[in-house]
Parts: structure tokens; C-alpha cells; sequence
């Protein structure tokens, strides 16, 4: 996949955590690879759209990459992502089409498998 940036960050432990404990313990460190890096993307598998405003607040962030997108609020996905310009990597294809079905603008913005 690519994306903006030299980096995809896996922060598939870091979905453990509650939004505070993100911004505490994880967050200055995955902004700093993002500043010493030029930029680049965000993974996580299961669970996460708890994290998505903090991710999104991220400086250099231009896509995130989940998976198992049924797990998650996905209208909290789009809001996050999508709605302010950071792209969706390896989205499920059936989650995005029934998003579009029921009227949901995707921007351009969701790469599905």
C-alpha cells in the first residue's frame, strides 16, 4: 500500500489503551516518527476507533490502515479519517459499499481489498 511518507506505524498493542493512556504514553513517540520520517500512516487491527481523534490529531498522519472494520464504529472511522483529508488504507470492500449505499460520501478517500 502506498501512502504519503516514509513510515507505516503499527500500533496494534496501543489499541489496548484507553484515549488518555494513548496520549500519555504512546502519542509522543508516534509523532516523533512521523517528524523525523517525513509523515506516513497508522495500523491497527481489531478495535481502535476509540483512538481515532487522537490519531487523527496526529501532525504528518495522511492515512491509517485498519483492519477488521466491523469491530468498530465505522461512522467514527470516516469522521476521523476521511471527513479531514486523511486517507483509509486496505478498508473491507462490503463495509465501504454499504457506507456508499446509504448515501455516506467516501471523498475518494477509502482503498479497499
Amino acid at each position: 500500500m502506498l501512502h504519503r511518507g516514509r513510515i507505516m506505524v503499527r500500533n496494534d498493542a496501543a489499541t489496548n489503551l484507553s484515549p488518555a493512556m494513548y496520549e500519555e504514553l504512546v502519542r509522543p513517540f508516534d509523532q516523533r516518527l512521523l517528524d523525523e520520517l517525513g509523515g506516513g500512516a497508522i495500523h491497527f487491527c481489531g478495535r481502535g476507533d476509540h483512538l481515532i481523534p487522537k490519531f487523527a490529531g496526529l501532525s504528518g498522519l495522511h492515512a491509517i490502515n485498519t483492519t477488521q472494520p466491523a469491530l468498530n464504529d465505522v461512522e467514527a472511522i470516516f469522521a476521523g479519517t476521511i471527513d479531514r483529508g486523511i486517507n483509509l488504507l486496505g478498508f473491507e470492500r462490503d463495509i465501504a459499499r454499504q457506507a456508499q449505499q446509504r448515501g455516506r460520501p467516501l471523498h475518494g478517500r477509502v482503498h479497499c481489498w
